[in-house]
């Protein structure tokens, strides 16, 4: 190109700097700043001031070329005021020459190509001479033409064919948004790799559990997948991107700290990272086979690629979700409908499950569509609290006509998002058989509760004017005469206790009401001060802490102290010791009585089994007491002979401590 005006630049950086000795070359500045090539038609040469610019010389000869002005980028390196600059204009990779400044003693900088093939090996003493050369006109004014071809015509043809790389990967996008799985955007990024970028030996790695797989080879890559090696997560340049998420541009694997090839043929390449999914690598036979560019378009092509793939992921498994969740709806035994809000405000069922067409709606009926309204009014006329208010879940009982009749029902209601506010699901849970057996229960314990009133008030007083007359009978009665009495007296006293026992299961039952950190040795001792132990003895070893309902673990041992002296005499011997056998989770009651017979053994907790000298329920509300609690018991033979009973602890919370 001829240029016979003042030339004019755009300068990236301090435009005020003395050493690029603008003034006196017939320079113009016609635009400057630290991060803005703001070229324009009429400019002739851009200047890149590395040491003041923000933005790399690459960087500039990108947005250069995106604002489609085909001039030359110089790049400057400006040391000390007395050095001589060096500068760079890019070559055929980025549109233009690459020259050397001539230093004071005429010798090329070193590290810089020469410029002998575009300027018959001229040196230049300063960047004016050579921005005037590059720009078409020789310092002092007289015109110059380059006539072989310049950095003009190719930095046209490089920003269009960029452009154009550019418009090629915005239609990968657009084909990747249209894959369904993993591989098919894999191979769509692939073959775009080799066909419009050609990066013709690109590969696709993806992390499987500590590795990372070959998965997909570009069609035109002389390497198959199945040919190239697995990485280790730290392993190469390829680990390292993957690591680190940094990209890595290899331009001679003879020369790179990090790149591993696992071929000498490889002597250059890029990877790029693909998110956690895996890298993106391009790789070459030939060293300085890529560029910036490059690894700019490569990056490109990889971020299409991770958001298709993470989308497809995250819809699979959004269809995964909903899948399982459509089962669970379906196969759900509860009645349960998914509503919508109208714009109207009303909630129409979007869809109902099986079991809320069989349960309340009429056969063959269309359910989806309808009015949630129609479904819910109570046998009274009633709706349940509209639980569309809040933003948690609305329990509450209703009582709904359905084709079988009027039934119970639990009703759960509950919105999907509460932000949005437009969508609720509500769960139906037939519950008048549960309310059926409830009431037939309550009934019962009321019956129950009855005839313990009858049988503490009308059997006591009888039973007190028994013992009344026994007393005054004794007094009366001499000689063998005396053995009838006390005969007597004891069986008052078993039906005492008979009376008493009733009352404790008609008024406590079997459960356990609340659980507590309880004092075993404490609970012992309390528990034989309660049982008339005549002139019995106590031996307690047994010193842990047990989780449980104290006053039913109280009346455990009541339980077994008492048939102890009833079964063993009064003058028994009675030993609560830990379990040796399973460390410490247990406790054992042992008497030095006569003990249980072996065949009769599984049979004491059986209710109403007793010798004769009981009432046949003591250790039968003790094994109701001790199953309630989660533990076991069973009936052995002590040290002494007697009787011994090992109650057996659970774990963890029901566990001693």
């Amino acid at each position: 190109m001829g240029i016979s005006h003042d030339i004019k630049t755009v300068i990236v950086g301090e435009a005020e700097n003395e050493r690029l000795r603008i003034d006196d070359r017939r320079l113009t500045v016609v635009g400057s700043g630290p991060d803005d090539p703001a070229v324009t038609n009429d400019c002739d040469c851009v200047v890149v001031d590395e040491a003041t610019a923000s933005l790399r010389p690459t960087d500039v000869v990108r947005k250069v070329r995106d604002a489609g002005v085909p001039v030359p980028v110089v790049a400057v390196q400006l040391g000390d005021a007395d050095d001589t600059p060096e500068a760079v204009v890019f070559d055929d990779e980025t549109g233009v020459d690459v020259v050397t400044v001539e230093g004071p003693s005429g010798e090329e900088s070193a590290g810089q190509a020469t410029a002998d093939d575009h300027h018959d090996g001229e040196g230049y003493s300063d960047v004016a001479s050579l921005v005037c050369d590059v720009a078409g006109t020789e310092p002092g004014g007289s015109n110059r033409t380059i006539e072989s071809e310049t950095g003009g015509d190719r930095a046209r043809e490089a920003a269009e064919d960029y452009r154009e790389k550019l418009r090629a990967l915005h239609g990968v996008a657009v084909d990747l948004v249209a894959c369904e799985t993993d591989r098919e955007a894999f191979e769509r990024a692939a073959d775009a790799a080799g066909e419009l970028l050609d990066f013709l030996d690109s590969l696709i790695y993806v992390r499987e559990g500590e590795a990372l797989v070959p998965t997909v080879a570009a069609e035109s890559s002389s390497l198959a997948r199945e040919d190239a090696s697995t990485f280790d997560l730290d392993q190469g340049a390829t680990g390292h991107t993957y690591r680190t998420g940094e990209s890595v541009l290899v331009r001679d694997t003879a020369e790179h700290d990090i790149a591993s090839p696992t071929s000498p043929e490889i002597r250059s390449g890029m990877t790029v990272a693909l998110d956690d999914i895996g890298v993106f690598n391009v790789i070459s036979d030939e060293p300085g086979a890529f560029d910036e560019e490059d690894l700019a378009l490569a990056e490109i092509l990889a971020a299409h690629l991770t958001t298709a793939v993470q989308r497809i992921r995250s819809e699979s498994e959004t269809r995964r979700e909903r899948n399982r969740f459509r089962a669970l709806f379906n196969n759900v035994p509860d009645a349960a409908v998914l509503l919508e809000r109208d714009d109207a405000g009303r909630l129409r069922i979007e869809s109902a499950n099986p079991a809320f067409e069989r349960t309340l709606a009429d056969e063959g009926d269309a359910v989806a569509g309808t009015q949630f309204a129609s479904y819910l009014t109570d046998s009274d006329g009633e709706s349940p609290t509209d639980f569309t208010d809040g933003e948690g879940v609305t329990v509450e009982p209703v009582r709904l006509e359905t084709p079988e009749g009027i039934r119970d029902f639990l009703f759960r209601g509950f919105p999907i998002d509460a932000s949005e506010g437009r969508q609720y699901y509500a769960i139906f849970t037939d519950v008048t058989e549960r309310l059926a057996r409830k009431r037939e229960l309550e009934e019962k314990t009321q019956r129950l509760e009855e005839f313990a009133s009858i049988v503490s008030h009308d059997l006591r007083n009888p039973l007190q004017v028994a013992y009344g007359q026994v007393g005054l009978l004794r007094r009366a009665t001499t000689g063998a005469e005396v053995e009838h009495v006390d005969s007597l007296a004891d069986a008052l006293e078993r039906m005492e206790t008979l009376i008493d026992d009733l009352l404790t299961v008609a008024h406590e039952g079997w459960s356990v009401e609340s659980r507590e950190s309880a004092d075993g040795e404490r609970v012992v001792e309390e528990a034989w001060d309660l049982v008339e132990t005549h002139d019995a003895t106590l031996e307690c070893e047994w010193t842990a802490t047990v989780w449980a309902d104290e006053k039913r673990l109280k009346q455990t041992f009541e339980n077994l102290f008492r048939n102890a002296v009833e079964h063993a005499g009064p003058d028994v011997t009675v030993r609560v010791e830990p379990l040796d056998d399973c460390e410490g989770e247990g406790v054992a009651v042992a008497d030095d009585g006569p003990g249980l017979p072996l065949d009769k053994r599984d049979a004491v907790f059986e209710r109403g089994v007793s010798d004769g000298d009981g009432t046949g329920l003591g250790l039968s509300i003790v094994e109701r007491i001790v199953d309630a609690h989660g533990w076991r018991i069973r009936a052995t033979e002590s040290e002494d002979g007697g009787a011994r009973f090992e109650i057996r602890f659970g774990t963890g919370e029901e566990s001693s401590e």
